[in-house]
Formats: C-alpha cells, structure tokens, sequence
C-alpha cells in the first residue's frame, strides 16, 4: 500500500458527515485523561499570571518553607 491509498483511508475513516443525534450515546463521559488536560489549560493562565504578579512586587524566589 502506498502512502496516498493510506492518507486517502484514513481521511475517509476521520472526515465523515455528522451523525445524526437519535444515533449518539445518551449518556457520555470523559476520561481522566481528558480531565488533566483541560485543566491544565483552564489553569495555566492562571499560574502565569500569579508568577507575572509576584516579579512585579519584586519576590524573586518564594520560599516553600
């Protein structure tokens, strides 16, 4: 198999047309996986904008003990 016929299947595998919402799971869920990621996105801006804070009041290093 060459790489096109590869690329082309696995286009058609991913890039369907939606499916119709009497066949979607009723009840869905996500994984812990998923949970991490989202927040670690939801919270990375957070964390940075409390670092930007802290070199502005001039507290180099903050001291864990």
């Amino acid at each position: 198999m060459n790489l096109m016929n590869l690329i082309r299947q696995n286009f058609r595998q991913w890039w369907q047309p939606p499916r119709r919402l009497a066949d979607r799971e009723e009840e869905r869920s996500i994984t812990f996986l998923e949970l991490i990621v989202v927040l670690l996105v939801l919270l990375a801006p957070v964390f940075y904008s409390f670092r930007v804070w802290v070199e502005m009041l001039g507290a180099e290093e903050i001291p864990l003990s």
